[in-house]
């Protein structure tokens, strides 16, 4: 069996983004930060060793991903190109998109739900379900 590799995976996720966005995008929300429009990117569910169902052969892996832009289009923009790039590579999307004004950073922001499925025995991706 191919164990996931959970850093190599977000780097992976975070230069993808980057390379198609052009955003600054990051493993959690940087504090403080005054570049916008910015992302993150999460694994949010990944099974480990500890968990019950470690040893199944397919890993449900869930990726949320967070977007901040000053405007709410420029939001829709980028999160546009981010899924039909996350669906390409084999991800499904969970959530409706519900943009919001957050007031902490006065920014306008929405999250995502993305999934995947891996594979032990091949080590490769899988359409999410």
């Amino acid at each position: 069996m191919v164990d996931f590799q959970q850093k190599e995976f977000t780097n992976q996720i975070i230069t993808n983004l980057k390379n198609i966005t052009g955003l600054n995008v990051y493993g959690s929300y940087p504090e403080g930060t005054s570049s916008f429009p910015l992302a993150t990117i999460a694994i949010t569910n990944l099974p480990t060793k500890f968990d019950i169902g470690y040893n199944e052969l397919n890993l449900s892996i869930t990726c949320t991903l967070n977007l901040w832009g000053s405007k709410q289009t420029e939001v829709t923009d980028f999160l546009t190109a981010i899924e039909k790039n996350m669906i390409g590579y084999g991800f499904t999307r969970n959530t409706p998109t519900n943009i919001y004004k957050d007031n902490a950073v006065n920014k306008f922001t929405c999250s995502e739900i993305f999934r995947i499925s891996y594979n032990r025995i091949t080590g490769k991706f899988e359409r999410g379900l």
